[in-house]
């Protein structure tokens, strides 16, 4: 046996057997990732306060001291030091949003009065996209993410060779379901219109997701690939003078949006220790996820540290790019609904390519092949050059 059909016979079965074992994660994966291609509007579906919170007569928003100062008469241990978060309203006139002893708070307003409670270890949406982002595993789930990432990606690659024609006249034929056809070729014809269909995008999606699980790793390998000056980590520590006190919420908010002209400011995260720093970000363009980030002394409103999406070096854009490539952040409701549909790829990917492997045994559990052919899993059954 010449060298190229061994190679075919080997990935033809690392691509049935990875496609078996991966495909219900790959499935998983994908159909999570076109929910959570809407999941800012099915947040505002299912709590449309967060768009916009009913407006009583005469009545102007509330400044954020106000808002915190309001939660915490209802959580009296819940002071501006000890709240973990606090994310400005996404639309004039919706919610405040606070994360307080591991609740997530919605807040009015106009009057502070908090309009629901949800435990985000019991909401669906949040359930969904810790499944899709870490596999509900965190750290470790991230890191096996990267691996099936990759491990996919293989796979899809794999499937391009196999799918791969000898002749131009082949491409029309193997790119289309031919009909009055055993349902083993069809579903045959169906996998693979489905994989060259979506080839570009699984690959995309695969080698991008695998990044998130070593991002930190990615980011300093490119900048030292690049020769380019990384950004300077934010500070874990602030000097904290005696006897001082940390600023108001309403001075550090002023001091944040001073520092980020151009820029709306979408969230900040309260220091956990009293030498910690406080953290904000805000949104320059929602549409491309180009953000502004900055870490503040909270005792004196000093900006310790900042990173502007408008001004990283080219490694900086390439990380973005894989941000909101990987996520669909790029080209509103049309890439939203695309997104969506490529999403659902794998699915019908493990569906047909289960198919096919059940039917093939159901037919070879009665007669065995000639001794010395070769089979292969993954290439429908009759010449490839059948019209």
């Amino acid at each position: 046996m010449s060298l190229r059909p061994r190679l075919r016979k080997a990935l033809a079965l690392f691509h049935l057997w990875t496609g078996l074992g991966l495909g219900l994660y790959f499935a998983m994966l994908g159909v999570t990732g076109s929910f959570l291609v809407f999941r800012s509007d099915v947040e505002e579906l299912v709590a449309p306060e967060l768009a916009r919170v009913v407006c009583p007569a005469g009545a102007r928003p509330l400044p954020a001291s106000a808002v915190v100062a309001a939660v915490r008469t209802r959580f009296p241990k819940a002071d501006e030091a000890t709240l973990s978060s606090l994310t400005l309203p996404r639309h004039p006139g919706g919610a405040y949003v606070l994360s307080v002893d591991e609740k997530t708070v919605l807040v009015d307003p106009y009057t502070g009065g908090v309009i629901r409670q949800v435990d985000p270890s019991r909401n669906p949406i949040e359930i969904v996209g810790n499944l899709h982002m870490d596999l509900l595993w965190q750290a470790k789930g991230m890191l096996l993410n990267t691996y099936g990432g990759l491990l996919t990606a293989l796979l899809v690659a794999s499937g391009l060779w196999l799918w791969w024609p000898a002749t131009v006249r082949q491409i029309r034929v193997r790119l289309s379901v031919k009909r009055g056809v055993s349902l083993k070729r069809t579903m045959n014809d169906l996998h693979n219109v489905l994989g060259m269909a979506g080839l570009a995008f699984l690959l995309m999606a695969c080698l991008t997701g695998a990044v998130f699980g070593v991002w930190q790793t990615a980011h300093d390998a490119l900048y030292g690939v690049l020769g380019q000056t990384k950004p300077a980590a934010v500070p874990t520590s602030v000097p904290v003078p005696s006897g001082a006190r940390r600023l108001s919420l309403d001075t550090l908010v002023a001091n944040v949006e001073a520092a980020m002209p151009g820029a709306t400011l979408q969230g900040m995260t309260y220091p956990a220790k009293p030498d910690a720093p406080l953290t904000a970000y805000g949104a320059v363009d929602e549409g491309l996820s180009v953000y502004v980030s900055l870490a503040l002394d909270p005792y004196t409103g000093r900006v310790i540290q900042k990173e502007d999406a408008r001004e990283v070096p080219t490694a900086g854009i390439v990380m973005r790019w894989i941000h909101f490539l990987h996520l669909g952040q790029w080209g509103g409701w049309t890439v939203k609904i695309l997104y969506a549909l490529l999403g659902l790829l794998p699915l019908g990917l493990f569906v047909t390519g289960l198919g096919r492997w059940l039917l093939r045994r159901r037919k070879n559990r009665g007669a065995r092949r000639p001794s010395g052919s070769i089979s292969d899993p993954c290439i429908g059954e009759g010449p490839p050059e059948q019209v």
